[in-house]
């Protein structure tokens, strides 16, 4: 599947990040809640998401990139998919979906079930 990536980038994360502070601003304002965009950013602490909110602040995306996403990204993956599944009689396609190694059986810890990641135990 050619160009997979960045099709699936532009189907996916130009509607995420064109919404992501339009539906922030209406959750904060809908609970009362006197916060910004700006000054949420500067309390998240994982590294991966305050980049993505960095970077949404610096080039926001725009009513024309969430639109190509919506109806003209989206329907060329859905057709890449398709084609996939038709042309190697696939059924299914099984992938993780996590970017975390499986750990062993003995790794787990429970009652909360519980696993080793980045030096710490998360669930």
């Amino acid at each position: 599947m050619k160009n997979i990536l960045e099709i699936n980038n532009a189907a996916s994360f130009d509607v995420i990040f064109y919404e992501l502070f339009l539906r922030l601003n209406d959750y904060l304002n809908s609970h009362g809640i006197k916060q910004t965009p700006e000054t949420i950013t500067k309390m998240v602490t994982s590294p991966d998401v305050v980049g993505l909110f960095q970077g949404n602040l610096a080039t926001p995306k725009t009513e024309q990139e969430f639109f190509m996403a919506q109806h003209v990204h989206k329907k060329t993956l859905t057709d890449m998919f398709y084609s996939y599944f038709e042309q190697n009689k696939l059924d299914c396609i099984l992938y993780p979906t996590m970017p975390m190694l499986p750990c062993k059986i003995d790794d787990f810890v429970g009652p909360d079930w519980t696993v080793p990641h980045n030096g710490r135990q998360v669930s």
